[in-house]
């Protein structure tokens, strides 16, 4: 499965990289994550959940945002593990500024095997920059709450999202 889009922060672009690399704030932007910890500069084991109709299903995972070829340009891998499901994403984000805030380009490619792994790919079918979404708003949320001299940029908007 492959979803792209952009998506508009009001937190600068300086914020949005050092929120990317700060466990505490990841932690709060990744949707049902209950720990994060460092396993080195680039690199994070994660534990967290899954909201499912019959409960939730705990995860175990790594992930790894690597600085690309040029400034504002990440290599995001990730892979996480649960009873029945193996999944794994990799994607590509690209930030710039934009009107103060922060526009962020993304295109990420997710696999999914197990009996969970079908569930996880059919919920991502149906709303699949629902998750995304969410990620950079609480992302976004949790840069501007943790720092105090944050001023936002005027309006927030949203444009150009395929799936």
């Amino acid at each position: 499965m492959h979803v792209d889009g952009v998506e508009i922060l009001t937190a600068t672009r300086e914020q949005v990289l050092s929120g990317l690399s700060a466990p505490e704030l990841l932690t709060q932007a990744i949707p049902g994550c209950e720990s994060i910890a460092r396993l080195d500069n680039e690199s994070y084991a994660l534990i967290g959940h899954i909201q499912r109709r019959s409960g939730r299903m705990r995860y175990r995972g790594f992930f790894a945002i690597k600085e690309g070829v040029s400034p504002g340009h990440l290599h995001v891998e990730a892979v996480i593990s649960a009873p029945f499901v193996h999944a794994r994403a990799t994607g590509e984000l690209h930030l710039s500024k934009w009107r103060g805030g922060t526009r962020i380009a993304y295109a990420v490619s997710l696999t999914a095997k197990g009996l969970g792994g079908q569930y996880i790919l059919r919920t991502l079918r149906e709303d699949p920059e629902g998750l995304l979404k969410k990620f950079m708003a609480r992302l976004d949320r949790a840069v501007l709450e943790n720092d105090p001299s944050a001023a936002p940029c005027p309006g927030r908007a949203t444009i150009e999202t395929s799936g």
